[in-house]
């Protein structure tokens, strides 16, 4: 009696078998995830990632001063890095933060010198 003929398909064990190398080529992390040791990410990740980390600098910086300045250079950086699909999301907050904190001391500049 035939294996193949009661539906029964015997497993391949061939190692060097091409269509398992496909197959587990397809299991690997996919652009814009985050990478192990022993892992290089695309090139244009790692350009995200360094977008990503100036905005954070210029955010945390806009915090405390030149807010007004700082704040959309860490937007635009955030912006910059979620165009290329990695998330940003601490660069763009704290970049608004900082804009509002800049605009919020203009003003409090401008209606102190009108006091006097």
């Amino acid at each position: 009696m035939d294996s193949q003929q009661n539906g029964y398909v015997p497993p391949n064990n061939n190692a060097y078998n091409s269509d398992s190398y496909a197959h587990n080529a397809n299991n690997y992390q996919q652009h814009g995830q985050y990478f192990g040791y022993g892992q290089i990410p695309h090139p244009m990740v790692m350009q995200g990632m360094n977008h990503r980390s100036n905005a954070t600098v210029l955010g945390v910086i806009g915090l405390f001063v030149l807010g007004i300045v700082l704040g959309p250079l860490a937007i635009s950086q955030a912006n910059k890095a979620q165009s290329m699909g990695v998330p940003a999301t601490a660069g763009k907050v704290l970049g608004w933060i900082g804009l509002i904190f800049g605009l919020l001391g203009l003003l409090w500049f401008f209606a102190a010198l009108g006091a006097y």
